[in-house]
């Protein structure tokens, strides 16, 4: 059985499973472990051996995925080399049972651990990062400040929820502001990349991340088809655009902003170079 304080690697196929696994973690006090979900368990692939890694360090090994990938995941053991003691279980499973009296929700000390981040790796083997629960409200907090951020503020998220910025930025952040949080996958922005603009169009989304890459393919996109006579967009509301998690091109950016305020209203002082780590909880530096 997991006890407060276990981890709980989270192999959940959606973005709403993984909000539930996320919060069922905090209210029991376990501490969660979002995971990109590999494109195969069967052989070896960088998301896999990041489970492994994760497994591998923690004491007890759980992960918490849906009932169509549980056979899968039970059987990483066999084809991986992972350890034998790994356990798992299904969501729906979960979600079947009867809820507790409140009462024995868990209630955490501000220092005790919040969620573990994994790092990308790509320095060596992926490091497990430790975020408090004093970290990510103290993080809220400046973000808040920082930005002038309110009730009123309307995000848009596209990161994946295994990455800081989508799970803190993209998802608490609005949470702890009580404010509108809009999500949408990485796969279908990256795919359609004038869809971006569209929801920031369609929602009036004030608040929002594009790294340096999905500018230049939407400057390749409004130049190759020369669709911005077509296009309708109003992008007046957003008020803040991050830009970082690569380096950024300066000339890039200028013709993404200049074709986009000309056209479609962007306010020029929305783009906000940034750098951060996960251990800074996303961006801390703008």
């Amino acid at each position: 059985d997991l006890a407060p304080g276990d981890e709980v690697v989270l192999q959940l196929a959606s973005i709403k499973d993984t909000f539930i696994g996320f919060w069922a973690c905090v209210l029991g006090g376990f501490v969660p472990v979002p995971l990109a979900i590999p494109p195969s368990f069967a052989e070896v692939n960088g998301p896999v051996m990041k489970i492994r890694g994760a497994c591998q360090i923690f004491d007890k090994k759980f992960i918490l995925t849906n009932e169509k990938l549980l056979a899968d995941v039970q059987a990483l053991p066999d084809c991986l080399d992972f350890p034998a003691d790994l356990d798992a279980a299904d969501l729906e499973s979960c979600l079947t049972r009867s809820p507790e009296d409140e009462e024995t929700f868990y209630f955490a000390d501000p220092d005790e651990l919040a969620m573990l981040m994994l790092t990308s790796g790509s320095t060596g083997n992926s490091k497990a990062v430790q975020l408090s629960h004093r970290n990510v409200i103290s993080c809220m907090e400046a973000k808040k400040e920082h930005f002038g951020l309110s009730v009123d503020t309307v995000t848009l998220n596209w990161i994946r929820m295994d990455h800081v910025a989508g799970i803190i930025e993209g998802h608490i952040m609005p949470l702890w502001l009580g404010a509108k949080q809009l999500q949408a996958p990485s796969a279908i922005i990256t795919a359609e990349p004038f869809l971006f603009l569209q929801l920031i169009s369609d929602n009036r989304a004030t608040f929002t991340f594009a790294p340096n890459f999905l500018f230049g393919m939407i400057n390749d996109l409004l130049k190759k088809h020369n669709t911005i006579k077509m296009r309708q967009w109003d992008l007046s509301s957003l008020d803040v655009l991050i830009s970082g998690g690569e380096a950024i091109v300066v000339e890039t950016a200028k013709t993404f902003l200049d074709t986009l305020s000309s056209h479609f209203q962007l306010p020029r002082h929305c783009i906000r170079p940034a750098f951060g780590m996960t251990e800074t909880c996303a961006g801390c530096v703008y």
